[in-house]
């Protein structure tokens, strides 16, 4: 933009507009020669009082340095005027987000063109939300922009909003988002990225909708765009013209370019590392949870707050801050360090509790799967009640939940419900995920969901999760059981492949009771199959032994009532049978019969 321009322009600085805007009319028709001198747009940064306080062909810039949105706590009491070849009753996605960023009073558009319709914009509240309402006029007097402006409605609005408590959203603003769908093909590249449809159901996850994608194919990332120059200046043409509240990237990318998109843009830039992140706070319920999602956050983003905070101070927003890096530095160790202490502290409690529940504890199978599988689903469908929340977003689950399933009336097993799993999870969040998993550790079996109509292959799921079950130590395979989900999507001869190539054992629907119930009596023979299978006879007066069994047995058929004597049906694993017998009072070997008796 030449400097020509920019003189031109600021030869409107402190025009007084007059009482009553007075000197509309004369403003406005030398404000239109100088457009037409320049052939570029005019912005006015207009006070209260009708003086014109700012003026220039780029808002964000001169918005950026005089309206400090650190001590904004209502109206910022600027409005901004634009004369424009485009006026038209709707401002565009640039102008959207400068009224609701900088809190403007207002934005009035007036045409270059004597004769077109003016419009008056402006935010107003609706059911606790922030709207942007309008005023649209074909009136070539102004005389009714004279009559808005004199209103001074805004004052009452100061009084109904505090932007200090709470982040309004600009209605129009809500739910949208640009999506940039890299590709990259050289191999061997270790850059996390996920698939398009896996991006957007993420970004469903939070609320945010993708509503346009921009695709780009390329060998490796391109230093200082990285995406291409072309590609680039593409997208920040979209920027300016869309009213985009987030920029998302399928794959992670550098933080430079992420704060320089940003500050083009006017945009929140995520890439998948975000936005993974944000998932992980919005459904972290429990202390543990929280603290390692609060750790991870840190680790991430930690020292770019610190830079951020000391540039807020250098221009006087935080004026009262020590300065100094180093201290900077030492208060976020310190939190690290806090967290560490308390994380450790559940973790020691978890270790207690568990040791004292594994003392009397029955056979158990853990729900293991890619994230949005259906493990929660079938978990409420196995209990036959409402345990866990279930929605079809993403790490809807962080936290392993544990319920004892009753498979006949004197039979049980706990069945956990567990984090699930993708693809590339962003390091630092690795260790909240994998302390989560390892609890699956103390689950007899592993029942592995797979989903036919994911983001990924049934192979790359099961990949997935191998890797992932390896690295928290869990290497008995021959325990781990594959359940293919929403088998009404898979015909006869996918079922037949995936049973040959991949050893699928059974195929199943989570929302199907008939289907459950199928998969119930599945796990009950899986169980039993690995167990030892013993028919004992107890007299009457033992008959109150057979509920304490069930703690650390199966039994998978009701007991036989003889005259004399009660024959059972149990399962058991070699080391429980010292269990057995110390319930008992006998060893197991005095009171086995066989089965024929």
């Amino acid at each position: 933009m030449s400097n020509y321009i920019t003189r031109e322009w600021q030869k409107f600085n402190d025009y007084d507009l007059g009482e009553d805007l007075a000197n509309l009319d004369l403003f406005l028709e030398a404000a239109r020669l100088t457009h037409k001198r320049t052939d570029h747009d005019g912005y006015f940064l207009v006070k209260r009082n009708g003086r014109i306080f700012e003026t220039g062909p780029d808002p964000v810039e001169f918005c950026e340095r005089i309206i400090h949105q650190a001590h904004v706590e209502g109206f910022s009491r600027y409005s901004l005027w634009v004369v424009s070849s485009n006026a038209s009753s709707q401002i565009n996605g640039k102008e959207a987000k400068l009224l609701k960023n900088y809190k403007l009073d207002s934005i009035i558009m007036f045409p270059s063109v004597i004769g077109e319709e003016n419009s008056v914009h402006y935010l107003t509240i609706k059911d606790g939300s922030i709207i942007l309402d309008q005023i649209i006029s074909e009136q070539q007097d102004n005389q009714f922009i004279v009559d808005s402006y004199a209103s001074k409605s805004f004052l009452k609005r100061d009084q109904q909003i505090d932007f200090h408590k709470k982040d309004y959203i600009i209605e129009q603003e809500k739910n949208n988002s640009l999506l940039v769908q890299m590709e990259f093909t050289k191999r061997d590249l270790k850059i996390a990225r996920s698939t398009q449809d896996e991006i957007e159901a993420l970004a469903k996850t939070i609320e945010l909708n993708v509503s346009k994608v921009l695709s780009q194919k390329t060998p490796h990332p391109i230093p200082g765009t990285f995406m291409g120059t072309g590609k680039y200046n593409e997208l920040l043409g979209l920027l300016e013209g869309g009213e985009y509240t987030h920029l998302l990237m399928s794959c992670n990318v550098p933080n430079s370019f992420k704060t320089r998109v940003s500050a083009i843009g006017d945009v929140k830039v995520w890439d998948r590392t975000d936005i993974i992140l944000s998932i992980f706070e919005k459904h972290a319920k429990t202390d543990r949870a929280k603290l390692q999602v609060e750790l991870a956050r840190l680790n991430c983003y930690g020292e770019a707050q610190i830079m951020e905070r000391l540039k807020k101070r250098n221009t006087g927003a935080e004026s009262g801050m020590d300065g100094s890096l180093d201290s900077a530095r030492y208060y976020l160790n310190q939190r690290k360090k806090e967290i560490k202490n308390q994380l450790q502290k559940i973790n020691q409690s978890d270790i207690t509790k568990r040791k004292s529940r594994n003392e009397n504890r029955p056979p158990s199978i853990a729900l293991i799967g890619y994230t949005n599988v259906g493990k929660s689903t079938l978990f409420n469908q196995f209990l036959s009640r409402y345990e866990v929340e279930v929605e079809n977003v993403y790490f809807k689950t962080l936290d392993t939940t544990t319920r004892t399933l009753e498979i006949s009336k004197h039979s049980k097993i706990l069945i956990s419900d567990t984090v699930g799993f993708i693809k590339k999870l962003p390091p630092d969040l690795q260790l909240a995920f994998f302390t989560t998993l390892a609890e699956s550790k103390n689950c007899n079996q592993l029942l592995i969901l797979l989903d036919p109509a994911g983001g990924l292959s049934v192979k790359e799921q099961m990949d997935c999760m191998t890797d992932a079950l390896h690295q928290v130590e869990r290497f008995d395979e021959e325990n781990w059981y594959f359940a293919v989900n929403k088998e009404d999507l898979v015909n006869e001869e996918e079922k037949a492949r995936l049973r040959d190539e991949l050893g699928i054992d059974i195929f199943f629907s989570a929302k199907c009771p008939e289907s459950v119930e199928k998969l119930k009596a599945f796990i009950v023979e899986t169980i039993g199959s690995t167990m030892i299978e013993q028919v004992v006879k107890l007299s009457y007066a033992d008959y109150g032994k057979i509920h304490e069994l069930k703690n650390f047995t199966t039994l998978p058929e009701d007991p036989v009532y003889k005259d004399d004597y009660i024959t059972i049906k149990i399962q058991y694993s070699s080391e429980n049978l010292y269990k057995i017998e110390n319930c008992l009072g006998l060893k197991l070997e005095d009171i086995a019969i066989q089965e024929a008796e």
